[in-house]
């Protein structure tokens, strides 16, 4: 009984789940949703901006579900954006937690790098 009522509660909580954004790159209309960053063109040294596509990857267990952004250069910056479904507001705890998930595949064998993810205004 009490493993039912664990189980009910998750359920329950989740049916109250607010979906910001999600993304499956399972049609080829993604690049009227995301943005690439082509960088300041006034920067004293602009760094060289690489330009992503969306495949599968080497690794991967199905062609169209494990569709996501990859990037198509090495030693290069990349930069992309997005807008939310709907304005994200964290002003009172009532309102909850904000749960970020994302993957990423390292295919290049470069030595450094990494990913990040960052919250903008839409006025940025």
């Amino acid at each position: 009984m009490r493993l039912f009522a664990l189980v009910f509660a998750c359920l329950l909580a989740t049916s109250y789940a607010t979906t910001y954004f999600k993304d499956t790159f399972d049609d080829d209309s993604w690049e009227s949703r995301w943005v690439q960053s082509e960088g300041d063109p006034d920067a004293k040294n602009p760094p060289s901006f690489g330009t992503f596509v969306v495949d599968y990857g080497r690794w991967y267990g199905d062609t169209q579900r494990d569709r996501g952004l990859k990037t198509t250069e090495d030693y290069r910056v990349w930069a992309i954006s997005a807008p939310f479904s709907q304005p994200l507001s964290l002003k009172t705890p009532r309102q909850g937690s904000v749960v970020l998930q994302y993957s990423m595949k390292h295919e290049q064998q470069i030595e450094c790098g990494g990913g990040y993810i960052k919250f903008f205004s839409k006025y940025f």
